[in-house]
């Protein structure tokens, strides 16, 4: 799914200027580009500094993002993805 049919599925979810926090393993933050038009995003690395997740293995980063995710206000992922999964029945 492209990133521009993700956000005409999502955008009303979101309320407006929210802060979202994007897990994702895609390289290029430009995909994101339609949700970045429209509201604040952030990345695991804008936060491993100042967390002290530069001293974490990185094998770790995975189970930072879950426990972020489960948290999170709202949560939306990919249907077969099993991160996904397991955030959701984390959420409950």
């Amino acid at each position: 799914i492209s990133a521009e049919e993700w956000y005409k599925t999502t955008n009303k979810l979101w309320k407006p200027d929210e802060l979202l926090y994007i897990a994702t393993d895609e390289r290029n933050h430009k995909f994101f580009e339609p949700f970045a038009k429209h509201y604040e995003l952030r990345y695991l690395e804008n936060y491993t500094k100042e967390a002290g997740l530069d001293k974490l293995d990185r094998a770790l980063m995975g189970m930072v993002e879950i426990v972020v995710c489960s948290s999170a206000r709202l949560f939306v992922g990919t249907w077969h993805s099993t991160f996904s999964g397991y955030i959701t029945r984390l959420r409950g």
